[in-house]
Formats: structure tokens, C-alpha cells, sequence
């Protein structure tokens, strides 16, 4: 028999949205989602008389919604983000702080055949990532508590305000604006996602510790060569998206970073200097503040 899958079971079809609380009422333009819920059976394993497994003796056992999404975002869509990652409202002059704690948050999943919402969200990590002629990715990897089936996915629009793009970057490090052909910046949040205190599903999603990293991949040659020496004390640091009236910025306290020698590949291949920075605070300030401007 052949199979002809219907257009409602086809991926262009699909849509995911979030709320702060509530009904969903914000839908983004997405790559991928596999953030969903993930069961596991119990049984048990002893003697029985047979290498046969009984199929009346499991039971549901506990299960996690986890998993990531990968986004293109655009300025206005980062409005909202940036909060959920980071943890601390926007303030007044477009700054976006560190907080200590993560609010949670409803996403929506229309996957075709069905649509589903998922309760207590946190962003567990966060990954902003481009290369040279591509545009400004998000990869969020998300821990929520429940899922709900059997839902219908409201009809929202989506933000047309354009995307970052690599040629729209500037990178600052040591006071020197750096050519570079890679860059990812990471806010891992270490959410502890696995409380499963005589419940099937989490109770709750504590924050763990935080760890935020820059890798950059740049030409080794020019200023980058001091760079590849300097002193394991760290700088400040900045990447910063803009076009038009839109711009993101992130403002590092300290970059610190190992040396690694770089390697020579080929006489047909530019020489790299990969830096593997760790984002630390200082005495005065924390190691991350981003500046946000979602007004055109």
C-alpha cells in the first residue's frame, strides 16, 4: 500500500508560540522543534521462568518535556526572549540584566496532526550562533513540566521586522574591532531538570549555576596575533548586531580564554585563531549586560 501523506501532516504547515501565562498569543518563525515530551516505561527485570517479557507487567513511569527549538529571530521577536534567557525584565534604557532566577513561561506546538501546549518553560540554554553569509541563529534548549494534547493553535501573525545577519556584526575585544568568521555565544543556565519528587513529572525547575562562553573564529593575523598571547586576566569585551533603527548588543565584563596555538591546514587555507572565551563578572559589574533596541 502506498502512503501519501496530506498537507496537514507536512512540516511548512506547523507552528510554535509561547505566552507568559495563559493562552498562547505569540507565534515565531522557527527552523526545527524537537522540544516535546519524552516518557519512559517501567517493568520489572527479574526471573521469570522465560526469556519472554510480559506485556501486562510495565506501567507508565515518569517523563521530562525537553528539548531544543532553533529559531531566526528578529529584533522584536528578541524582546521577548532575551528575558526568558537571561532572567531580568527589560529596564527603561533598553538594558537587559542577569538575574539570580528564570520565569517560566506556556509554549504551543502545532506539529501538523496534532497541537500541544507545554506549562512551566524555562530556557535552559541559549545559543546565538553565525557564520559568515548566514544570518543570526537561536537555539534554545527548553525544560518545561507538562504536556497537553488535543489543542488548537490560534491564528496569530508572525514578526516581519528582519533578521541579523554576520556582515552586520561588529566584535570588540580589547578595545580592537576583530574580523571574524565565526562566532557563538552561549548562556547555559544548568537548570536542574530532573525533580521527579513522587511525581511523574517535575515539580520544579531550580536554577543551577550559569555559565555564559564566546567562541570566535578569526583570521590569524594583524591585531589577532596579540590577541592569541594575551594575559589569562581577561578584557571587556562586545558583539553588536544593527541595521536600521534596530541593534543588540552584548557587553562582556572580563573574556578570558586559554591559549591554543592555532594549526596550519593547507597551503590553500587561511590560518585560524579559534578563542574559547569564558564570560566572568567583576568587582563592579556582571559578565554579561545586553543592550536591546527593538524600536525601528
Amino acid at each position: 500500500m502506498v502512503f501519501t501523506p496530506t498537507t496537514a501532516q507536512m512540516g511548512h504547515v506547523s507552528n510554535f508560540g509561547t505566552s507568559d501565562s495563559g493562552a498562547i498569543d505569540e507565534e515565531f518563525y522557527f527552523e526545527s522543534c524537537d522540544f516535546g515530551k519524552n516518557g519512559t516505561v517501567m517493568e520489572r527485570d527479574g526471573m521469570r521462568g522465560t526469556r519472554s517479557l510480559s506485556a501486562d507487567d510495565i506501567k507508565e513511569g515518569i517523563f521530562t518535556c525537553d528539548g531544543p527549538v532553533s529559531l531566526v529571530p528578529t529584533p522584536e521577536d528578541l524582546d521577548i526572549w532575551l528575558p526568558r534567557i537571561l532572567g531580568a525584565s527589560e529596564a527603561a534604557t533598553d538594558i537587559f540584566a542577569l538575574a539570580e532566577t528564570l520565569p517560566e513561561f506556556n509554549v504551543g506546538v502545532d506539529r501538523g496532526g496534532d497541537a500541544y501546549t507545554y506549562d512551566g518553560v524555562k530556557v535552559n540554554k541559549a545559543t546565538f550562533r553565525c557564520s559568515k553569509g548566514e544570518p543570526l541563529r537561536l537555539l534554545l534548549d527548553l525544560i518545561g513540566k507538562t504536556e497537553t494534547t488535543g489543542q488548537t493553535f490560534p491564528t496569530l501573525t508572525l514578526s516581519n521586522a528582519g533578521f541579523y545577519a554576520m556582515h552586520e556584526l561588529v566584535l570588540t575585544i580589547e578595545s580592537v574591532e576583530r574580523e571574524v568568521a565565526e562566532i557563538e555565544i552561549v548562556i547555559d543556565n544548568q537548570l536542574v531538570g530532573d525533580r521527579h519528587n513522587n511525581s511523574q513529572s517535575v515539580t520544579d525547575i531550580p536554577s543551577g549555576g550559569r555559565l555564559i562562553t564566546m567562541k570566535v573564529v578569526m583570521p590569524f593575523s594583524g591585531a589577532n596575533v596579540a590577541l592569541h598571547n594575551a594575559a589569562v586576566t581577561g578584557a571587556a569585551g562586545t558583539a553588536a548586531w544593527s541595521f536600521g533603527g534596530y541593534s543588540t548588543s552584548f557587553a562582556f565584563a572580563a573574556l578570558q580564554a586559554p591559549k591554543q596555538t592555532p594549526p596550519v591546514r593547507g597551503k590553500t587555507e587561511e590560518t585560524m585563531l579559534t578563542k574559547n572565551f569564558t564570560a566572568r563578572a567583576t568587582a563592579a559589574t556582571k559578565e554579561l549586560i545586553v543592550t536591546h533596541d527593538a524600536a525601528a
